[in-house]
């Protein structure tokens, strides 16, 4: 974004004044595993059966889940929502006889061996894709 020259996007004394400029929030996906292989294991449908659609959402593997913090005005904020959110999936994992894991990709995960999870959206793109 192009501002003029001597122009900030932020006032310069927002901090000193103690002015909200914004919020923030995250988002963490991640991922349930057999305890003894680390292979991906299925078992997020269960869990998001049991916790409020606003804590929780379903990706498009039954062995994925994705985790939302409430809107924040303070980094902390943040950093205490997600730790209360992994605490109560850590807890659903080890119930299910699973457990949890974050990453970009799971390092030995096989596309092939995953199901699809039962909504919709993602069912309308397993036949749309094919290869899934």
């Amino acid at each position: 974004m192009n501002t003029a020259k001597g122009t900030s996007l932020i006032p310069e004394d927002a901090f000193e004044k103690g002015t909200r400029e914004g919020t923030l929030g995250a988002e963490e996906e991640l991922w349930l595993a057999d305890p003894e292989t680390f292979k991906l294991a299925d078992g997020a449908q269960k869990i998001l059966s049991l916790e409020p659609e606003t804590r929780f959402s379903g990706e498009l593997i039954d062995c994925e889940i994705e985790s939302n913090t409430g809107v924040h005005e303070q980094p902390a904020g943040v950093f205490a929502d997600l730790l209360s959110r992994r605490r109560r999936l850590l807890a659903h994992a080890e119930r299910l006889g699973r457990v949890l894991g974050t990453s970009g990709t799971h390092p030995i995960g096989d596309w092939r061996e995953q199901e699809i999870i039962d909504k919709p959206h993602y069912q309308r793109l397993k036949k749309k894709l094919g290869w899934l």
